[in-house]
Formats: structure tokens, C-alpha cells, sequence
């Protein structure tokens, strides 16, 4: 099949130096279906975005739109039927939107991914930068798709709710787990980076962007309810950049510092992330609202036991490989964590049930649904 594929956003995230829920999902498409498939990338954002991703993909991109160098968020309000993108449509039988960014093609059928429509039901979780252009993004997507893609049952449920669908013309195709999370890694190179970053007892894992909807306000309250004793043997490990609306988040973890509490670590480089995802006593993922969870069952895949919450798709995901918890309920939070450090067996069951729900959940069986999903719209 002569697939075009839309890379507007994974050329976004490279330039920030990371990849995201959105960029892990569209990269691991593309290594999946570039054996079997022709693929045609195309992006709607700066030169340099475009030449980073270029290099990245080690695959030449199309673009109509490299003389905007601007944010990609706004781009598709740019994306008119230029003679270039008509040249580009001949080329392709299908388009496939992972980011949701569609161009305007005028005779390609166009299958869309939408994790989730966060902005539109709860728009407190959702920055306020370049919303509109977002929101216009996800509507388009939405209404002008052939078929759309989610990740989900959850977030299916959301958008033929919201958006009045039909639900014939949405599919749930669960994420995968990059395989580089079952490595074990040597416990000597474990230790080094533990000690690298002062980490000198058994620690909690909280991973994901500072943001309100992340919910890290309240594991670290949570963590802070822990006997003395428990604080002074274990700590709270943070990984992830700071977002937006972390104001009194910053504080809290400034605090949290200066106790001995815990640590935030704003950027780890990948390797550091699977040896700590491996090493820590669990991981604390009791977010507020998820389209999917990709923590979750990347720590089923580091043999870690995980906390999550009992809200929108994670128990989903989870099933019962996992403690859940109350998002809301800053008590409901300490005390699994409590459960976790006095029971060794519970972690051990924890682990072997995780192992076990994660081989559902693999980038080989999402590939071959997208691909099969392909196939019946062209």
C-alpha cells in the first residue's frame, strides 16, 4: 500500500528533545509498517523540524508548508490545496493522521488518530496555548476522517458522545510496549545511576510531563503521609520536564527537596528512565484522566508494581495487574503505597500478573490492526 503518514507533531517533539504518548505511538507505527508498506511522510512544520525528523526517520519527508517556520500547532490552518500537496496526493492511496493534523487533500481517504479529547471535556487539564487551533485540529480530524482511530473503549465511548458519531466509523487499537522495556538491565549500572542521582533507598517512581491532570500534587502529599520511618527508609523520585500550571506543584516539590523527601529530575536520558522504571518499588501513576496510560504497562514490562487510578481508561489497561486507587483520595494513595513497602509478596504478585497482562499489549499486534483498518477503507 502507498501509505502517506503525517509526522507534523513527532517533528515537534524531536526538536524538544522528547518523545511523548503521541510521538512514541507514531514512531513505533512507522518502524512497524515501513517493511511491508510504501510510506510517504509528510509535515506541515519548520525546516529545522523537518530536517531533524528527516534524520530521525533516516526517510526523506514532504512538506508544502517549509516556508512557515512556525509551530506546528497552527499549521494546519496554513495547510491549503497547494499545487505541491496535489503532486503529493497522486503519490498515495491512503492518509494516515496519526497526530490528528490532516492536510486538505481533495480525493484520499484519510484514516485519523485520537488518543483522547481532553481539551473538550475538560479543558482545565488542557494548556491554554494555541487551544483553539488544537480544538479546530481534533474537530477536523473528527468530522472530516473517513475512519478514526483510538486507543481506548474509553475514549471511544468519549468521542461518539461528544462528537454524536457513529460508532461504525471508530476503532479501538490498543498502544504497545517498546520492547527495550522487558531488557533486564545489570544490576552494577542500576546501582551507578541510582548513585549518580542521590538515590540511596528503596524510592517510589512518579513519571510524566508536570502538569495538573498528571496528579503529582497529591502523591507527593500522599508520600508525605507515610510514617516517619517509612520516609526516612524510601524516597519519591519525580522524572519529567515541567509543563504548565505547576506553580504550586513547584513549590510542593521544593519542599519535598529540602525535607529529603524525594528528588525531581526534569530530563533523563532513556536508558536512565528503564533502569530506574526497573529498579523502584513501584510506580505511581494515579493521573486524573488518561486516553491509555503508557506507564502502566511499561512498568508491567520493567517487573514493577504498579499504582494507578481507578478514573477513565486505566483500569482498562490495567485489570487487576495493578493497585487502584482513588485519584481524588490523597489517603487511598499512601496507604497502597504503605501496602507496597511492608509486603513483598503483594509486589511479587503484582509483577507476575503485570508480566502477564503486558503480552496483551504489544506494537506487532496495534501495527497489524492499523494495517487491517487501512485495508478496509481503501
Amino acid at each position: 500500500m502507498r501509505l502517506g503518514f503525517g509526522v507534523t507533531f513527532l517533528s515537534d517533539r524531536i526538536e524538544h528533545g522528547r518523545l511523548d504518548g503521541i510521538g512514541v505511538y507514531t514512531k513505533s507505527l512507522w518502524d512497524g509498517l515501513k517493511g511491508s508498506e510504501t510510506l510517504y511522510p509528510l509535515s506541515f512544520s519548520s525546516p529545522k523540524q523537518i530536517e531533524m525528523c528527516q534524520g530521525f526517520l533516516e526517510h526523506h519527508i514532504d512538506s508544502t508548508a517549509t516556508s512557515y517556520p512556525i509551530h506546528s500547532g497552527i499549521s494546519s490552518l496554513l495547510n491549503t490545496p497547494l499545487g505541491e500537496l496535489r503532486e503529493y496526493e497522486k503519490s498515495i492511496e491512503l492518509f494516515f493522521a496519526p497526530d490528528h493534523h490532516i492536510p486538505f487533500l481533495r480525493d484520499t481517504p484519510v484514516v485519523a488518530t485520537v488518543m483522547d479529547i481532553i481539551p473538550f471535556i475538560h479543558p482545565e487539564w488542557a494548556s491554554g496555548r494555541l487551544r483553539g487551533v488544537k480544538n479546530f485540529a481534533f474537530k477536523r480530524a473528527v468530522k472530516s476522517a473517513n475512519h478514526i482511530i483510538t486507543i481506548s473503549e474509553h475514549s471511544k465511548q468519549d468521542i461518539i458522545n461528544h462528537f454524536e458519531i457513529d460508532e461504525s466509523r471508530i476503532s479501538t487499537v490498543p498502544l504497545g510496549v517498546d520492547s527495550r522495556f522487558f531488557i533486564r538491565i545489570d544490576e552494577s549500572k542500576i546501582e551507578s545511576i541510582k548513585s549518580k542521582y542521590g538515590i540511596d533507598r528503596e524510592f517510589f517512581l512518579s513519571v510524566g510531563t508536570l502538569q495538573p491532570r498528571k496528579n503529582i500534587l497529591r502523591t507527593i502529599e500522599a508520600f508525605r503521609r507515610l510514617s516517619k520511618s517509612h520516609r526516612e527508609n524510601s524516597l519519591l523520585v519525580i522524572v519529567g520536564q515541567d509543563g504548565w500550571g505547576s506553580d504550586e506543584l513547584g513549590l510542593s516539590i521544593e519542599r519535598m527537596r529540602e525535607d529529603g523527601d524525594g528528588i525531581w529530575l526534569s530530563y533523563l536520558p532513556q536508558d536512565e528512565v528503564y533502569a530506574l522504571m526497573q529498579s523502584a518499588r513501584a510506580i505511581v501513576y494515579p493521573s486524573l484522566y488518561e486516553g491509555f496510560g503508557l506507564p502502566i504497562i511499561e512498568g508491567f514490562a520493567s517487573q514493577t508494581p504498579i499504582i494507578t487510578s481507578t478514573t477513565t481508561s486505566m483500569p482498562e489497561v490495567a485489570g487487576d495487574a495493578a493497585i487502584l486507587v482513588d485519584p481524588y483520595s490523597i489517603e487511598e494513595i499512601s496507604k497502597a503505597m504503605e501496602r507496597l513497602l511492608e509486603s513483598d509478596i503483594l509486589a511479587r504478585e503484582l509483577v507476575a500478573k503485570g508480566l502477564e497482562r503486558v503480552r496483551e499489549y504489544s506494537w506487532d499486534i496495534s501495527t497489524q490492526r492499523h494495517l487491517e483498518i487501512f485495508q478496509e477503507i481503501v
